[in-house]
């Protein structure tokens, strides 16, 4: 199975997000190889705990990955995507099988905070 890691992202509203993300097996630290896997990435109040995503604020999906043996896919959303009043929230990232199973690779606090120039967006 693959390592699972809880962490906080802090993102400036308004700006592309890109993180690079690297699946490990939890059992020797290797690589854990992700062709085929579809990840998801969740944004959600941090007062939402409903079971479906039915209310979350951002969802993305995507299947193509830097370098998918190497356990390597990258995230990414753009300024318009990311335009969320500045606020924290929670988030996830999971990635399904191409068989069905479900990992959960990132979960914690996202905190949007407020951009000072405007002007260039």
């Amino acid at each position: 199975m693959a390592n699972c890691n809880s962490s906080d992202i802090t993102h400036p509203r308004k700006t592309t997000l890109s993180r690079l993300i690297t699946i490990t097996q939890s059992s020797n630290g290797l690589p854990f190889n992700i062709t085929g896997y579809t990840f998801y990435f969740t944004i959600k109040d941090i007062s939402d705990n409903v079971n479906n995503d039915n209310s979350a604020l951002f969802n993305k999906t995507w299947t193509t990955h830097s370098d998918p043996v190497n356990g390597k896919t990258l995230l990414t959303a753009t300024p318009s995507e990311m335009d969320i009043p500045e606020n924290t929230y929670k988030y996830d990232i999971q990635a399904k099988s191409a068989t069905g199973e479900i990992m959960l690779v990132s979960y914690g606090n996202l905190i949007i905070e407020d951009i000072v120039t405007e002007e260039v967006i």
